[in-house]
């Protein structure tokens, strides 16, 4: 298989995959067929480590550096949260459930009675219910202040939920074609949560469609 060949497989695979070719000598026509597909770089000999560098930099495709971002989430699998490497460990269960369903929403804002469906199904939306829930969410709050990380949970008028701008999320991250976190899923999301079935068939569906 040849160099274009297998790059026209890969881009078909991750379409935002930053492709360089390096070749001995110049050849018009693998050129040619190199940017055709979108390569980020074409690199003759000899290979020096400027040369390297600077495609680097000047590469097509650039995905946000999450890197520096306190919260680390990790989605495919069981659903963990992580600070400065060491897993973050809640007083209850229910509360992490909480978190995973307000990280499943994409910063989406919810009312107390989604929370309540989602959260506890088997209870009433009754105000012992909703009582459950005011200290669901108060747990992480306290839980982050503690770890010097303010305003994670976003309340507003009565609806709740995450400020994504905090976390380096593996799922946010695949559905940017970060290519890291394509390679890292495997079919599983938030394994034994619910309320995560639809996202975990669209992740399917999408991951099916790359193949």
């Amino acid at each position: 298989m040849d160099g274009i060949t297998l790059a026209n497989k890969i881009t078909a695979r991750y379409p935002l995959c930053n492709i360089v070719f390096l070749a001995d000598e110049v050849d018009t026509y693998f050129m040619s067929a190199a940017f055709a597909i979108h390569a980020s770089g074409y690199i003759i000999k000899p290979f020096t480590k400027e040369k390297i560098q600077d495609v680097i930099l000047h590469r097509r495709y650039r995905f946000p550096d999450l890197s520096g971002r306190p919260v680390k989430v990790q989605c495919f699998g069981d659903f963990e949260v992580f600070v400065n490497g060491r897993p973050v460990v809640f007083n209850r269960q229910k509360t992490k459930k909480l978190l995973a369903y307000l990280i499943d929403r994409r910063g989406a804002l919810c009312d107390t009675n989604t929370l309540i469906g989602n959260i506890e199904p088997e209870c009433m939306a009754d105000n012992k219910a909703k009582s459950k829930i005011r200290v669901y969410i108060g747990d992480p709050i306290v839980t982050f202040v503690k770890l010097r990380i303010d305003n994670l949970i976003l309340k507003s008028s009565g609806t709740f939920g995450v400020d994504t701008s905090l976390l380096d999320c593996d799922h946010y991250r695949y559905l940017e074609s970060d290519p890291q976190a394509i390679s890292k899923y495997s079919g599983e999301y938030m394994t034994g949560y619910d309320f995560a079935d639809e996202t975990r068939e669209l992740l399917r569906i999408k991951h099916s469609s790359s193949l």
